[in-house]
């Protein structure tokens, strides 16, 4: 016989911070939108978001940054540009601009940044 004691309800770890209201991908658009030319580089979607939830988010936590990652290259809504086709400068490395899909931006311009994104927006 065993002197392990098992519960079936054990505590569960509290969260180490809350979620905003809204989904990743509502929150890459916030950002994206809210720039002058509306488009951003990965680093500034970073920052733009651990400015506007820098208790949510930091930069020290990279979880959080590969999230954004997979979101932008698996939602339709997000295209990237390269920086030569925008700023006519040759490309060196990787990199680009990123910018919401014209096909998707009636969504996010009517500001609906609701939590949860239909997987009809996610790449086949």
């Amino acid at each position: 016989q065993s002197d392990i004691l098992i519960t079936k309800n054990p505590q569960k770890t509290p969260r180490k911070r809350r979620r905003p209201p809204f989904s990743y991908s509502s929150l890459i658009a916030q950002a994206i939108l809210a720039s002058e030319k509306e488009r951003l580089t990965l680093q500034d979607i970073y920052k733009w978001i651990t400015d506007n939830y820098p208790t949510l988010y930091n930069e020290g936590d990279t979880g959080w940054q590969n999230t954004i990652r997979h979101n932008l290259s698996l939602n339709k809504c997000f295209k990237k540009i390269p920086k030569s086709e925008l700023d006519g400068w040759p490309s060196r490395g990787k990199g680009g601009y990123w910018v919401v899909d014209p096909k998707y931006l009636v969504k996010f311009k009517s500001g609906i940044f609701i939590k949860g994104s239909p997987a009809s927006m996610r790449q086949q």
